[in-house]
């Protein structure tokens, strides 16, 4: 196809995207109005050049955002051909049509960015339109679940740009709770608080603790938020695995009165402190059948090196406690038998030790972790013997 053709195959497509997103109602004519005037003056519905109909993400998006504006017609502070772009770049010269359009009062770019955004919300557009008309995001309603407080709402118009609306909140609350920049970032983008919880009250408890504690390991702040959620909020079943059923672990748990040290210390023996409120979790018990792969005896001088399998959750449980990793939490996985979990361990007189900790796969036959104590990389004379017994099953090392 010449370079003609596909230009004007370009254009086909965008005059059919334009028709195809027109309104249907009393805002047409609104629509086709402001398409002319944003294509007299911008570039925002410029063919990109060399471009297919497969490469216009960028176009269709806008084109999207287009029909939204003119369905608030009606709250239009300025009409369109009277604006005048100076910006580079489909997202700044959008913002700046937002800004002509509706903006009597400064708004922060996180709510303008999201009308580019296909699944945008009416309620964040709503809330983008109220601020527009100069009034406190504090007096909107319906309000968002994060509470929005005096501090918060001083930090709403410096909320990073590239945060969607809930997690533009919940930055502006970490901040106006005294919080880092570094901390909002974290839990804003990378934690469940990204978003509304069903226990707002609860999560500023955890949010005044984690600032009040700070500063703190960012990966032990996401630590400790996905440990508390686990414990409080998520079904047992999940945190404790099979057996733990459909109620939380912990639902009376809180930091109130709480160090970090006791919750580190916590976070650490959380399965034996509950086992003494909940004895009954130690009575459930499972196991499976074993593999097809044979267990090993070999003897190397005055050495006797054992690997075996690993059939019950009780064994599980007891190899990690003993090397002090997560080995339990395959539980499931075992269960349903997408994974084989082995012992290695040598006896040179006395009861045999510990020395790794294999997984397999059992479908595709290979040993895809072995781990010593504390999840460190096993021993020379482990590999060794891995190698050895990973030959005769006919097993692939993968990580060794």
């Amino acid at each position: 196809m010449s370079a003609y053709a596909r230009k004007q195959s370009a254009k086909r497509w965008l005059d059919c995207a334009l028709v195809n997103h027109a309104p249907r109602s009393r805002y047409r004519m609104y629509y086709w109005n402001l398409v002319n005037d944003i294509r007299s003056k911008s570039s925002l519905l410029a063919i990109p050049s060399g471009a297919s109909p497969t490469d216009f993400t960028q176009l269709r998006t806008v084109i999207c955002a287009i029909a939204k504006l003119t369905q608030h017609r009606k709250h239009w502070t300025n009409m369109p051909e009277f604006w005048s772009p100076k910006e580079l770049g489909y997202r700044r010269q959008f913002r700046s049509l937002l800004r002509h359009l509706f903006e009597r009062y400064p708004v922060p770019d996180f709510l303008a960015n999201d009308w580019l955004e296909p699944c945008q919300s009416d309620w964040s557009r709503q809330l983008y339109l109220h601020m527009a008309q100069g009034f406190s995001i504090r007096q909107f309603s319906p309000r968002s679940a994060i509470p929005i407080s005096p501090q918060t709402a001083r930090w709403i118009m410096q909320v990073p740009p590239h945060l969607e609306p809930y997690p533009g909140i919940r930055w502006a609350q970490i901040c106006g709770l005294g919080g880092t920049r570094e901390l909002a970032n974290c839990l804003a983008k990378n934690s469940i608080l990204d978003y509304e919880t069903s226990d707002e009250p609860f999560w500023e408890s955890v949010l005044r603790f984690l600032i009040r504690n700070m500063p703190l390991c960012l990966d032990e702040v996401q630590e400790i938020v996905n440990f508390v959620n686990e414990q409080k909020f998520e079904a047992g079943e999940y945190a404790w695995g099979h057996g733990g059923g459909t109620s939380p672990l912990q639902p009376e748990l809180t930091l109130k009165g709480r160090t970090l040290r006791s919750l580190r210390r916590h976070m650490a023996n959380w399965r034996q402190d509950i086992l003494k409120k909940r004895p009954e979790l130690a009575k459930k018990s499972f196991d499976w059948p074993r593999s097809e792969f044979a267990p090993l005896v070999h003897h190397d001088g005055d050495a006797k090196w054992l690997i075996f399998e690993l059939l019950s959750d009780r064994a599980l449980k007891l190899e990690g406690n003993a090397m002090n990793h997560c080995v339990y939490d395959y539980v499931g996985e075992c269960l349903e038998r997408t994974s084989s979990i082995w012992s290695v361990r040598i006896q040179r007189s006395g009861t045999p030790k510990r020395m790794v900790t294999i997984e397999v796969d059992p479908k595709t036959r290979k040993i895809v972790q072995a781990r010593g104590k504390c999840n460190s990389t096993p021993t020379l004379e482990s590999k060794q013997v891995l190698r050895f017994w990973a030959e005769r099953e006919g097993l692939t090392l993968t990580s060794v």
